[in-house]
């Protein structure tokens, strides 16, 4: 496997994921064995530019190309069966204007859109202050607007290197509100995890946003807010090449340079990731203080915590469901690993793992 982008699960148990620069889906019994690929490298029905999100509406995939503009339908997840492609041309007011993109199937059948991913350097400078949510129709019409989240300059660093360059990269701990769709299409979360104002707890915002953009219901979650203490910086950077021993070289400049040039908050949102199951709960990563496992914090449809999991270090949550888990890790040799996880649940109705 390459890095994994998105994973879902069908209808038959198979699980059907895309991977960073291939362009295709991969197809994988429940059994863990390579069943078959989807779609393939071009311009026409079901072939991809670079294909990322997925998921299902009734026996239908639906793969999101966002770089070839367009989702493309698959009929039993087999057999191409239709292409939505559209642009959206960006709001007059915007201080950088980009177009919006097809990303993903609705229950109702119409068309989640958005800019297609956000450049690091003109959010860094500040010349992107917004990322846009609109619901669409199949022929691109807008229907009403979802959401509006505010880009923060913070999260987005261009870090001089050099006598003339830039390393342009996203801080290891985001403060940007994110927005995840329901598997079942039918409405959204948007998460919101400020800088704590206090230092003991951070709050999270969640807020259920349905289909029309309206607010369904809100409510307030306080969890622990994140102590960058040197050994919390040391475990984030490390996506940036291990830090040398005291008295050695540093092999890589650029990577130093990236360590060396991210500034961190005393007290930070109490989550660094969260993905939205399909049966509705939230599952929140949060930092494992013996930095010894991949801790997340489930809470209900309601946003109510329920219970916590562990998984092993560098654990990267990809799904989930009512009864498994699945997600990445990688080897001493940087290749993904897929695991499952079998869910047991303690007590009826507990939603506990």
């Amino acid at each position: 496997l390459n890095r994994i982008g998105s994973l879902s699960v069908g209808p038959g148990g198979e699980v059907y994921l895309t991977q960073w620069m291939v362009q295709e889906v991969v197809v994988i019994d429940p059994s863990g064995r390579l069943s078959r690929q989807v779609g393939r490298q071009g311009s026409g029905p079901g072939d991809f530019v670079s294909p990322y999100s997925l998921g299902w509406v009734a026996d239908t995939l639906w793969v999101g190309d966002p770089r070839g503009a367009r989702i493309q339908l698959f009929s039993n997840g087999a057999e191409s069966s239709g292409t939505i492609q559209f642009t959206i041309a960006p709001a007059t007011d915007d201080p950088y204007p980009r177009a919006m993109v097809p990303s993903a199937v609705l229950s109702d059948g119409s068309i989640l859109a958005s800019g297609s991913g956000i450049p690091i350097g003109l959010a860094a400078d500040g010349r992107i202050t917004r990322q846009s949510y609109v619901r669409a129709s199949r022929g691109g019409e807008v229907i009403n607007t979802v959401a509006v989240l505010s880009v923060p300059s913070r999260d987005f660093l261009s870090i001089p290197f050099g006598d003339d360059g830039f390393i342009a990269t996203v801080h290891p701990v985001q403060t940007m509100s994110v927005l995840r769709l329901n598997t079942t299409g039918d409405g959204f979360f948007v998460l919101d995890r400020p800088i704590p104002e206090q230092g003991d707890f951070a709050v999270v915002g969640i807020h259920r946003v349905g289909l029309e953009g309206d607010t369904v219901w809100s409510r307030h979650l306080e969890i622990p807010a994140i102590r960058a203490t040197p050994e919390f910086r040391d475990r984030v950077l490390g996506r940036f090449g291990p830090q040398p021993e005291e008295g050695d070289s540093d092999p890589d400049p650029m990577a130093r340079a990236a360590r060396e040039g991210i500034e961190f908050e005393e007290y930070l949102p109490g989550f660094l990731d969260v993905h939205l199951a399909e049966n509705g709960d939230l599952w929140f990563e949060v930092p494992d203080p013996e930095f010894s496992t991949s801790s997340w914090l489930i809470c209900d449809s309601l946003g109510i915590a329920i219970g916590r999991a562990n998984f092993p270090l560098g654990f990267t949550l990809k799904y989930a469901n009512q009864v498994k888990v699945w997600g990445v890790v990688e080897d001493q040799f940087a290749v993904p690993v897929l695991l499952r996880y079998g869910v047991q649940r303690e007590g009826a109705g507990s939603g506990v793992p």
